[in-house]
């Protein structure tokens, strides 16, 4: 019911669906402009064993089992702030990310960098690949380790072009045009149901009568829309002739009726005398 009566309350009130979503498409265009474009790089960058953990004449490939845990010091050294804070101030926007490759079982870690535009992304991939085997060679110095049992890195993989990212955008955007879609449906729905409860209060409109033209029936009785008064019609020939029919039944059973043998007859006025009206005929004629 209340979904029926909302869409009821959206059709009669379009202009202000149109007005709600041509709005919404208005912001959804100038956050899609504001939110700015991200360029993304990636490297993969490799440890290698030390010479004394492999057999002369071995493949070092074979051997890269136990550096994990190496691995794992490495990458929380370099996503810390006294490293990343240097390499990322100068250029406002950049940031990278150093993890352990998932989609590989060895010492691998993938390196990845955002920026705002293309050439600072790739400079910055640039700049922690330097870095890498110098933090490195730094953590061995703590615990002076030997030349020959030290661990090194190697870059294996990485990006020359920077790739355009539209997430951000693309996410904003979305959220715009749905929160906007949503304020339109229940603004709207609001203002009809306001509307509409105000017009149940409004007493009802009394249209005025046209001059020449007839009032309207009520049965047989105009009515007086202006005073709210019914006034009486000319009676019709038929209601008169019905009228006359009426009175003469009336009459007749309001006359005497017929007397009883033995009763009084009721007294009657005497005819003239005859006599009297020949004299004054003969007279006439003589």
């Amino acid at each position: 019911m209340f979904l029926q009566d909302l869409g009821k309350g959206l059709l009669r009130r379009w202009y202000m669906v149109v007005l709600g979503l041509g709005l919404t498409l208005y912001g959804a265009y100038m956050v899609y402009g504001v939110v700015p474009l991200t360029y993304k790089a990636t490297a993969s960058i490799v440890l290698v064993p030390p010479a004394t953990a492999v057999v002369e004449g071995e493949n070092p490939y074979l051997y890269m089992g136990g550096l994990d845990q190496a691995m794992s010091v490495l990458v929380v050294k370099m996503n810390s702030e006294a490293i990343s804070t240097p390499l990322t101030h100068k250029q406002p926007g950049t940031t990278y990310s150093l993890d352990r490759d998932i989609s590989t079982t060895g010492p691998i870690m993938l390196l990845t960098t955002e920026s705002t535009s293309e050439a600072s992304t790739l400079r910055l991939l640039n700049n922690v690949i330097k870095v890498i085997p110098d933090n490195l060679k730094t953590l061995q110095d703590q615990l002076k380790i030997p030349d020959n049992a030290r661990i090194s890195s190697m870059n294996i993989a990485s990006d020359h072009e920077a790739k355009p990212q539209n997430k951000d955008r693309i996410r904003m955007t979305l959220m715009t045009v749905a929160a906007g879609g949503a304020a339109t449906v229940l603004l709207t729905g609001l203002v009809d149901r306001m509307l509409m409860a105000r017009r149940r209060r409004r007493p009802p409109r009394i249209k005025k009568q046209k001059a020449g033209r007839k009032p309207p029936m009520d049965g047989q009785n105009p009515v007086n829309l202006q005073q709210g008064e019914v006034t009486a019609a000319p009676p019709s020939k038929a209601a008169t002739k019905a009228a006359a029919n009426s009175a003469g039944k009336a009459g007749k059973a309001a006359s005497p009726a017929k007397q009883a043998p033995g009763a009084d007859a009721p007294a009657t006025p005497a005819p003239a005398p005859l006599a009297a009206d020949a004299g004054t005929a003969l007279a006439r004629r003589g």
